[in-house]
């Protein structure tokens, strides 16, 4: 792992120079990144942490207490652009394709819960569900079956992330990096509340959430839904554009720039 690897290092006679990757959409669960006083538990200290985005390197001084002088931003493969939605307004008034992107064990437990206080909350929608495919499967399989309780049109099977980002008219996350990746895609995308004993937020102090749909009850998504379903073209474009805006502070274009020059330093 990243210290026994960065141990080795400093135990060379000729300096090695180490860059760290990190990952932009750290949640508030991962305490761990924080920085501390010598003798704490820390986390990793390369020479160079390399970040995804501005936002993302605010997150890592402001947050994390790593200082700036330290990191760079080198952009993100998982930068992505807009695609059109390919439903009309008449359509999404008549069925919302909705994709839900599962990642954390508790969410679809938790979004079960919704649905038992609003049985209807999906009414009118297809839905897609993307399984977190690592961890948890048993728990999201049973998760699903009681969500076929309430919900009949929906789709489990896998395929590429984006093939189902572009198949959907909304899309609803809550821990998930791939949340911000819809964003990026043009999708109107809404964070959603699925906590558990410990809150999980991916975007608490990485830019301005005005520009991000949150929720966190069923009566708040049920809103949300029936205003996507009227909404007119060009708020609907207003919305996606400050969420694009928002993402990108996280996920920008990759700068080979930067990238070639924090090698050969």
């Amino acid at each position: 792992n990243e210290r026994a690897i960065l141990d080795v290092i400093s135990k060379q006679e000729n300096k090695i120079k180490t860059i760290g990757f990190a990952h932009a959409v750290h949640s508030t669960g991962l305490l761990y990144m924080r920085r501390r006083k010598e003798g704490y538990f820390n986390s990793p200290k390369p020479d160079i942490i390399a970040v995804t985005g501005q936002d993302a390197l605010k997150w890592c001084v402001n947050w994390a207490n790593i200082p700036a002088q330290q990191i760079e931003v080198i952009g993100s493969p998982r930068f992505t652009t807009p695609v059109p939605v390919k439903s009309t307004e008449l359509e999404r008034s008549d069925c919302l394709n909705v994709l839900i992107l599962s990642a954390l064990k508790f969410e679809l437990p938790m979004l079960v819960n919704f649905l038992e206080e609003d049985r209807s909350l999906f009414d009118n929608c297809n839905l897609w569900i993307r399984k977190y495919p690592f961890y948890w499967i048993h728990e999201q399989n049973m998760a699903i079956s009681e969500i076929h309780r309430y919900v009949k049109n929906i789709k489990t099977e896998t395929s590429p992330l984006y093939h189902q980002i572009d198949w959907s008219d909304v899309v609803i996350f809550s821990s998930t990096s791939a949340g911000i990746e819809a964003m990026l895609r043009g999708r109107y995308t809404i964070n959603i509340g699925l906590h558990d004993l410990f809150q999980t937020d991916p975007l608490i102090n990485k830019g301005d959430l005005s520009k991000v749909i949150r929720c966190s009850t069923p009566e708040d998504l049920r809103r949300i839904l029936n205003s996507v379903r009227n909404i007119s073209k060009e708020k609907l474009s207003n919305i996606v554009d400050n969420q694009i805006d928002y993402a990108t502070g996280i996920y920008s274009p990759i700068d080979m720039n930067k990238l070639k020059e924090i090698i050969l330093i």
